[in-house]
């Protein structure tokens, strides 16, 4: 084992150097310098743009906000009583299930006290947005009732 270990902690960004139990902040900087000089795109490359939400994902985002939101918070990180729909707790209750498990949860069952509320497209829509938001980009075509696409188990990187 090194006298200096440098761990990712939790988040790529967040970086964590230490030498004998101690946090050490003259290594930190230059890490990160480090990691940004191996990340960064070459001269005259340029990064890949963003993957723009689809039209569902939009929809979905907009419902989420409007009926969602209060209890799940605008980042979907839940809050006191509220589980997260994204992150290590959403991957862990649904990763591997079928996408139409998590659509029938959320029709069955939410909002609490107004459950079938919304549409079924609103549901479809903010099961997509909820996708979206545990990866860069849903790997699933539009969703529609009865249709493969809700067969599909959920992937969370």
């Amino acid at each position: 084992m090194s006298l200096i270990e440098c761990l990712i902690v939790s988040a790529p960004w967040r970086l964590t150097c230490m030498s004998g139990g101690m946090i050490r902040e003259d290594i930190v900087i230059p890490a990160l310098i480090a990691v940004w000089a191996l990340t960064a795109p070459a001269a005259g490359q340029t990064q890949p743009a963003a993957i723009q939400p689809t039209a569902q994902e939009s929809r979905g985002a907009a419902a989420f906000g409007e009926r969602c939101a209060q209890c799940h918070g605008e980042d979907m990180y839940g809050g006191a009583g509220t589980p997260s729909l994204v992150g290590p707790e959403f991957k862990f209750g649904w990763s591997g299930k079928p996408v139409s498990d998590l659509f029938d949860y959320i029709h069955d069952k939410m909002p609490p006290g107004q459950t079938g509320s919304l549409t079924d497209q609103q549901y479809l829509d903010v099961v997509a947005a909820i996708l979206r938001k545990n990866s860069e980009a849903a790997d699933v075509a539009e969703l529609t009732l009865g249709s493969d696409t809700l067969k599909m188990p959920i992937k969370i990187p």
